[in-house]
């Protein structure tokens, strides 16, 4: 039998069976990806946006953030889940959009997954000093009122008969214990002087700064969230030589675990301030 005599529409029929399935239907996968992520990174930054503009608090922002930690985490099992479907159907992925969608999603779920590490791993503390036993007292700015009262260990029999103080001390030492004071080989005022243009460079808010007490004090302002955090440092001429010795508090306004930022801000301060003057 010749082709003339196959029935009409069989080689339609034949061919529509075996045509690929349209552009948007394949691409599904991909845009649900990546419209996700960008949902979740985009609610992120409109919660802290928010918050730091003072529209919401930051506890909601922060619960936004960790519900699209928990999204993109979601999302990532679905691009791989799906990938796998195609593969094994032996379907094409479009990577155009499936790609940058899990990229977005894995980024945002390693910052979300860093912050949760970090509060399982460090102490539930906002407040650090590199003189933990005697740490430079603000005057121009007013402490929190918990500052020196809200610190863990009070039911823990380590430190039972403890004062905050002492279990903030101890609790900074086991966490933060390179953290202490810095001998500088210059005077006093010299030290003052480098202290206050490493501020002004910071670009912190200056409440106050005293060369003649060697006190200054100052607010940091994150990004998104506009967390504050009051800084201040101490200089005091040192009891042997023409030296000084500089330190530094820093503590968060609001909030029990600051995730370690204020040591970090201490310990990156101290470092420039000693870098390159053969301290110690």
């Amino acid at each position: 039998m010749d082709d003339s005599a196959q029935p009409a529409g069989a080689s339609t029929a034949a061919v529509g069976a075996t045509a690929p399935a349209p552009a948007v239907q394949r691409d599904l996968l991909g845009r649900t990806v990546l419209g996700g992520a960008l949902l979740a990174v985009g609610g992120s930054l409109v919660a802290a946006l928010g918050s730091g503009w003072g529209l919401w608090s930051f506890g909601p922002a922060l619960r936004v953030v960790f519900f699209a930690g928990i999204a993109c985490g979601l999302i990532l099992i679905l691009a791989i889940a799906g990938w796998g479907w195609a593969q094994r159907k032996q379907r094409p992925v479009a990577w155009r959009t499936l790609g940058p969608g899990m990229l977005i999603a894995a980024a945002f779920l390693l910052y979300f997954l860093r912050f949760i590490w970090l509060g399982t791993t460090l102490p539930a503390i906002h407040d650090i000093s590199s003189d933990p036993a005697d740490p430079p007292a603000f005057v121009a700015i007013a402490p929190r009122a918990d500052s020196e009262t809200a610190v863990p260990g009070a039911d823990d029999p380590k430190m039972q008969g403890l004062s905050p103080r002492q279990r903030l001390s101890r609790l900074q030492a086991e966490a933060y214990g390179d953290i202490r004071s810095v001998r500088l080989e210059t005077t006093p005022q010299q030290a003052f002087d480098r202290a206050s243009a490493l501020v002004a460079s910071r670009g912190w808010e200056v409440a106050a700064s005293d060369p003649a007490t060697g006190r200054i004090e100052a607010t940091d302002t994150s990004t998104f969230f506009r967390f504050k955090d009051d800084v201040l440092i101490r200089v005091r001429p040192a009891e042997t030589g023409n030296a000084a010795i500089v330190d530094m508090r820093s503590v968060s306004r609001v909030g029990q675990h600051d995730f370690g930022v204020n040591a970090n801000r201490v310990r990156a301060f101290l470092a420039d301030l000693s870098a390159g003057t053969g301290d110690r």
